[in-house]
């Protein structure tokens, strides 16, 4: 039998060959996609990660001022900054161009740009840029950059004037983005808290669902998480919300948020990689 089997396998080389190769193809093109895929998932799970600087925990919520406060109010709590962002006109000496603008926290661990000279702003009138764009219009430290705003708004929202000067900005700081948060908007301007809000129109506050929470050392990150929700679960915080009951927050770790996040955006990605699998089992089948 076993001579049998060796001398149709003689006879039949040139058909064992060609099946081995398409079989070693096959197995290739999946090993490719399923690494691609794997690829594709954990580079936005690493600019989303990235984009929370070094938080410990991330609060879903609609954001108000009562609620930052009981955030803040928890022991163990260090910091909180609520994700905002706007996109602002800025006018050099050269020329004019749109950058996406986000706001600089006091606790170094909620910042997500990395200053390669000079700093981040620490009060307002002062903007840090990213390198690119400190090129493209001719700003330097120590340059006045103006933002045209249109619009000005009080902190209910309400229109006071449809004509404001400009806000002038002095450069400090020329930026990095070393884990590519904001890869997708060229990188990201930094400017202080209040700058922001009131040159997107906001007024005093911006809108904000999701919040950046920095512990203390040595805090317990899961009974942070518990007690971070209590404190959005009392009355006090839902005051001036305009919500009846208690807030629809879900307090998650950096890790979990990014992983979620990251999943939502490459949805598309898994069911494509799903369609190429069918194919590849199909033809490694055959």
């Amino acid at each position: 039998m076993i001579r049998l089997t060796f001398f149709q396998m003689r006879r039949s080389i040139g058909r064992l060959a060609a099946a081995g190769i398409a079989i070693a193809i096959g197995t290739g093109f999946v090993a490719v996609t399923l690494l691609g895929g794997n690829v594709i998932t954990r580079t936005a799970y690493n600019a989303i990660a990235a984009s929370f600087a070094d938080a410990d925990v991330i609060v879903s919520v609609n954001t108000t001022p009562e609620r930052l406060a009981a955030i803040e109010s928890v022991p163990g709590v260090d910091a909180a900054l609520p994700e905002t962002g706007t996109y602002l006109e800025l006018v050099g000496s050269k020329t004019s161009s749109y950058q996406y603008a986000i706001a600089a926290s006091p606790n170094e661990r909620l910042n997500s740009q990395v200053p390669i000279e000079g700093r981040l702003p620490t009060s307002d009138n002062e903007i840090a840029l990213p390198t690119d764009l400190s090129t493209r219009i001719d700003a330097k430290i120590g340059t006045v950059v103006s933002v045209p705003v249109s619009d000005e708004y009080d902190d209910e929202g309400n229109l006071l004037a449809t004509t404001a000067p400009d806000k002038e900005l002095t450069v400090v700081g020329l930026l990095d983005d070393p884990y590519s948060a904001f890869t997708m908007f060229g990188g990201a301007a930094v400017v202080s808290q209040v700058d922001l809000a009131a040159m997107s129109g906001a007024g005093a506050t911006m809108d904000s669902n999701r919040i950046a929470v920095a512990l203390t050392p040595g805090t317990s990150v899961p009974q942070a998480i518990d007690a971070i929700s209590a404190a959005l679960a009392t009355p006090e915080a839902n005051a001036g919300s305009g919500q009846s009951g208690e807030p629809d927050a879900i307090v998650r770790t950096k890790d979990e948020e990014a992983a979620l996040t990251a999943a939502d955006f490459t949805g598309g990605e898994d069911i494509l990689t799903s369609v190429v699998l069918g194919f590849a089992g199909l033809a490694l089948l055959v």
